[in-house]
């Protein structure tokens, strides 16, 4: 790569010029800053982008996808404008491409307020609809086993007493990891993998106050990584530690609460927290959310917008398609694999 002109764009992000022409061709992210790149964006002759994913930080490519310019416009914006610097970012796509605007990423600063969206004249989400798969946690590193378990539980109607099984299936898979201080955890990411394996299809997003109330107003399950100290006790100084998954079941604008299924307090089920509680502790992993593909079935009846091939619970391979992209707060698109970076070990 030493042949190739290379621009430090800031933030982690540089675009390289491989004819040196002037024009970059390609764009590395590097998002924890150690030198080794998480995704690259290289552009083509034909007009398509090829997007490749190194989760493991080995410079061997994991994944790769290819994106059309519409897909690129929409899903990655920001990186595209880095390989197009002369071309307006306001032109029009043409009709019938790219991905449609009601189900691309949000970027809405996720430091503005709540959104004013009330369902049934107060509530965003379903509370009561998760009230009885709320259970507490059987030890600190289980949170999002637990989190996980409270998900697939609202999906499948399956009555769980516990993690265990999901506990069981972690071990089985070597998601565990040790902190310095010995306790067991899973990286917030892993929780796919859990869900993967329970049928349930999930993508992780680096998400918004304002995406947050449209996907629990979808129906869909949401697990969020936060900083337990903030929502528990509050802290006198604060340490931007994430160490913590829960479950939001829903926003009460008019009261101004976020409510959770949280595994981690023995008061945990429907958990009421001050939106500016939730928010600034959600904040310490960067809005880091996994968001369920498809809403919750209703009663065990699945949407009629479901195909057969798209019903929760069912097998499924992992999506490749570019819905697995994200957007971090800043507006630049970064990618899944690090959300290892931003989030760290859940450990309580």
């Amino acid at each position: 790569m030493t042949d190739i002109d290379w621009t430090d764009q800031g933030e982690g992000i540089y675009t390289g010029d491989l004819d040196r022409d002037g024009d970059p061709e390609v764009v590395a992210i590097d998002t924890d800053r150690n030198g080794v790149v998480d995704a690259a964006v290289a552009q083509g002759l034909d007009g398509t982008y090829q997007v490749a994913l190194d989760a493991d930080e080995n410079n061997v490519p994991d994944s790769e996808v290819v994106l059309t310019e519409a897909e690129m416009r929409s899903t990655m914006p920001g990186t595209w404008q880095l390989l197009n610097p002369a071309a307006d970012p306001n032109a029009e796509v043409e009709p019938g491409e790219g991905t449609d605007p009601q189900t691309a990423p949000d970027t809405q600063d996720p430091d503005t307020d709540y959104p004013d969206v009330v369902v049934d004249g107060q509530l965003v989400g379903d509370p009561e609809g998760s009230r009885a798969d709320w259970f507490r946690q059987a030890r600190d590193g289980y949170c999002l086993p637990a989190s996980v378990t409270q998900i697939v539980a609202r999906y499948t109607g399956a009555d769980y007493a516990d993690e265990s099984l999901f506990v069981q299936w972690a071990n089985e898979m070597e998601l565990f990891v040790f902190d310095a201080e010995g306790t067991p955890g899973v990286m917030f990411e892993d929780g796919l993998d859990l869900l993967d394996r329970a049928g349930i299809p999930a993508r992780l997003e680096i998400g918004s106050p304002e995406r947050l109330a449209e996907m629990l107003a979808e129906g869909r399950g949401v697990v969020v990584a936060v900083d337990s100290g903030e929502i528990w006790n509050g802290e006198a100084v604060e340490d931007n530690t994430t160490d913590h998954a829960v479950v939001v079941t829903g926003i009460d604008v008019e009261r101004g609460i976020v409510i959770l299924s949280d595994p981690g307090n023995p008061n945990g089920n429907m958990e009421e927290v001050p939106i500016d509680t939730f928010q600034d502790a959600w904040a310490d992993s960067d809005y880091s959310m996994i968001v369920c593909d498809q809403p919750a079935p209703i009663d065990g009846v699945v949407s009629p917008d479901q195909d057969d091939s798209e019903q929760v619970g069912a097998i499924h391979e992992p999506d490749a398609a570019i819905d697995a992209a994200v957007h971090n707060p800043n507006g630049w698109a970064i990618l899944p694999v690090v959300i290892r970076t931003v989030t760290g070990l859940l450990s309580r």
